[in-house]
């Protein structure tokens, strides 16, 4: 477990993973994917359960993959031709448990890759939150657009409970946009519409709790300027961190992010309890992501 002052000074790092068998036998449906991970405890709250239950993995895979024999293995399916892998599910349920999404939040996934991910937290930001994915792979942000625009045609409970998905070819360590016709400006105008965040990767938190462009350091106010979520589906160097946490809400904030073969999970300060400081590690295999570039 890890303890103390994280990279942003004011954040906490409070957890790692370990390596651990999550299932007995290999799932072959959709519904017995999502009944071994809750035999497994890896799934628990009745919210991530009822998402992981709506969205099937299958579906947001490749149309030629959606019969593959380890299209619901808990284990990663690398994508051969679009140059990534889909994570394996409990990497994605650990994580969403651990961010704890309330209804309303803004939320930024890196490395959003398929959508599954991003989607289910849609779901879990109901209607009145924002969710945008970022990408550095088109095929991944094609197959994205594809699969949330499905499910919102063809899952009549997603569409109804969800809000509307977002994606962006971005790195999101740089100001603009990754295709020739997204600047630095589009790319402002789509994160403010989502979370009133400007995207800039040199912000960062003040003593008053506000970021860059912060206005007069008023919390309520400076909150709305990050995200409220971080999920990094992509594997991250350490030294990439603190700007990460930059975009974090630090009021109230959570991201899980993968560090080599860590899962780490970081709070705000403001928003820890004492139990998040000795509460149990972030459980996981070793992280499958991609990098992060």
């Amino acid at each position: 477990i890890l303890t103390g002052a994280g990279e942003a000074g004011d954040l906490i790092a409070v957890g790692r993973d370990r390596d651990r068998d999550y299932v007995s036998s290999t799932p072959s449906t959709h519904e017995s994917l999502v009944a071994s991970l809750i035999q497994s405890c890896v799934l628990s709250s009745p919210r991530v359960v009822a998402a992981m239950r709506l969205l099937r993995r299958g579906d947001f895979l490749p149309p030629q993959l959606r019969s593959h024999p380890d299209a619901y293995t808990d284990a990663p399916l690398p994508l051969e031709g679009l140059g990534f892998n889909v994570s394996a599910p409990h990497i994605h349920a650990a994580c969403l448990e651990h961010l704890d999404v309330p209804d309303g939040a803004s939320f930024l996934d890196v490395g959003s890759g398929c959508g599954i991910a991003t989607c289910l937290a849609a779901l879990l930001v109901g209607k009145e939150g924002s969710v945008l994915g970022v990408d550095v792979n088109p095929s991944a942000i094609h197959l994205a657009k594809t699969n949330e625009d499905d499910a919102r045609a063809n899952n009549p409970a997603y569409a109804s409970q969800s809000c509307r998905v977002e994606f962006l070819r971005h790195n999101i360590f740089l100001p603009h946009s990754m295709d020739d016709e997204d600047g630095a400006e589009e790319v402002s105008a789509i994160v403010s519409k989502l979370c009133r965040h400007p995207l800039d990767p040199l912000g960062g938190v003040s003593e008053e709790g506000g970021g860059s462009g912060g206005g007069d350091g008023d919390e309520e106010a400076s909150s709305n300027q990050f995200f409220d979520r971080i999920l990094v589906g992509a594997t991250c160097p350490r030294e990439k961190i603190p700007q990460l946490l930059t975009m974090l809400n630090p009021n109230t904030g959570r991201m899980v992010v993968p560090c080599g073969l860590e899962l780490q999970l970081y709070v705000a300060a403001k928003a820890k309890k004492s139990s998040d400081v000795d509460g149990d590690p972030v459980d996981g295999d070793p992280v499958d992501g991609d990098p992060v570039d």
